[in-house]
């Protein structure tokens, strides 16, 4: 199978098995879900929050493997400088989403004051 083929096959099965549950609903399911991710490995949840994705839940080999992937990645840059790149990369993921939860903590605390107030 030419290599675009076998990719887009890959990415297809991969999202085939990502199930989307909100926060409040995922809450009962969690325990199940465990349990799911157990007997397959494969399987992935996307909690939302307010229809906006906010974590995903995988099983322990799962990250495994895609942390091994990302480590040989690292580990055969052909430059210090791409290793350099990938590791800004992900310090900038970092900046970013601590940015947003400093942000929606804001906006919640915001909201609470605009409420007490209201009283």
């Amino acid at each position: 199978m030419p290599e675009t083929l076998e990719r887009n096959a890959v990415q297809h099965q991969l999202e085939e098995d990502v199930e989307y549950s909100n926060v409040t609903s995922f809450r009962a399911f969690f325990l199940k879900a465990v349990e799911v991710l157990r007997r397959n490995p494969a399987k992935r949840y996307l909690i939302t929050k307010g229809g906006e994705p906010q974590a995903v839940l995988m099983s322990f080999g799962t990250y495994s493997l895609m942390k091994k992937v990302v480590d040989r990645m690292l580990a055969q840059t052909s430059t210090p400088n791409s290793a350099e790149a990938i590791k800004a990369s992900f310090a900038r993921l970092r900046e970013d989403w601590e940015r947003q939860q400093r942000s929606e903590r804001e906006a919640a605390a915001a909201s609470g004051r605009q409420r007490a107030q209201g009283r």
